[in-house]
């Protein structure tokens, strides 16, 4: 099988030849990379593979990956971000998947790989995302078995191409959001998302509270918009808990008694056990234990904002922000 490695990102960066060198390591060697960026790059490094570089301009994206997909000559498309980073033997674990003919898409979790570098943003974000109540942790780390998803980022993504044509392939200006509209219409046609836990990319995690505050927003405000628009895929109650929570906190101002703060106090233990249980083999921090409960009510506050922001405007027939 020949893999298409299809990158998109805006301009040269650190992180892009972090990506290319890791490349340069995989173990299963059919495949070319696509790159395709706002304008014309100059690599001043060779590697030991074919690389294609496909001008987009200033596009989304979802654009970005269908113009690489129609230079690609590979039966598989691998999906991969610029500031992420697959193991060696990323493209065997596929190959070793796609025999198996049933299996028409594959995603792997994107590994946190600042391990050695974080500030407190960064710890306390991939205890978040890893954790099994609050976050997604097959999307976080090589966790459980194999399983099937509607839904899946395009952070780590292989499809075969055939099945990708046979949907159009993105073909949207949405994002973020543009993996869960593609998975929509995948599972039209019958085709979820096979997890391997040992599929494994290292991604780099948000490092400030703007940033992560941004980038859950936009995750709300686009998942409100496809509840309408994608079904299928993103009427689940799980993507309206924060909204329902932000709302409850904001009651606590009128209605504070013994009783109405119970939940909150849920909230609270369900915080400590998620991060004892995600933290469980490391040196625990008083400072990230006392301050990690705070840090997923921001967390939900920000997704909830978002999702309720858009909701809302498509209740009244506004037009998207």
């Amino acid at each position: 099988m020949m893999y298409s490695i299809i990158i998109p990102f805006k301009e040269l960066n650190s992180n892009l030849l972090n990506n290319l060198k890791s490349i340069s390591f995989l173990e299963y060697t059919k495949f070319e990379v696509i790159l395709v960026p706002d304008k014309n790059i100059l690599l001043t490094e060779e590697y030991n593979y074919p690389i294609k570089t496909v001008i987009s301009g200033k596009v989304m994206p979802g654009i970005k990956r269908d113009l690489g997909s129609k230079a690609s000559t590979g039966d598989i498309l691998a999906f991969i971000d610029d500031d992420a980073f697959p193991v060696s033997n990323w493209l065997n674990i596929a190959s070793e998947n796609f025999k198996e003919k049933k299996h028409f898409a594959i995603g792997g979790p994107g590994i946190d790989d600042s391990n050695n570098t974080q500030n407190i943003v960064q710890k306390l974000s991939d205890i978040f995302f890893k954790s099994k109540f609050f976050g997604f942790p097959e999307r976080y780390m090589s966790f459980g078995v194999k399983k099937y998803f509607d839904d899946w980022p395009s952070v780590n993504l292989l499809i075969m191409k055939d099945a990708y044509l046979k949907v159009g392939g993105f073909d949207t200006n949405h994002w973020p959001g543009e993996d869960t509209i593609l998975c929509s219409k995948l599972k039209k046609i019958g085709i979820s998302i096979l997890y391997v836990p040992e599929l494994v990319v290292y991604h780099v995690r948000r490092t400030n509270l703007k940033k992560l505050f941004f980038q859950l927003f936009s995750y709300g405000y686009k998942r409100a918009i496809f509840f309408f628009e994608y079904p299928n895929n993103s009427r689940k109650i799980i993507f309206l808990i924060p909204t329902i929570f932000t709302i409850y906190l904001c009651s606590l101002i009128f209605l504070n008694n013994i009783f109405y703060i119970i939940p909150l106090f849920i909230y609270l233990v369900l915080s400590f056990f998620n991060y004892a249980n995600v933290n469980k083999y490391n040196k625990h921090s008083t400072i990230l234990i006392l301050l990690f409960p705070f840090f997923c009510a921001y967390c939900h506050i920000s997704y909830g904002i978002g999702y309720f922001n858009a909701f809302i405007n498509k209740i009244i027939g506004h037009k998207k922000i």
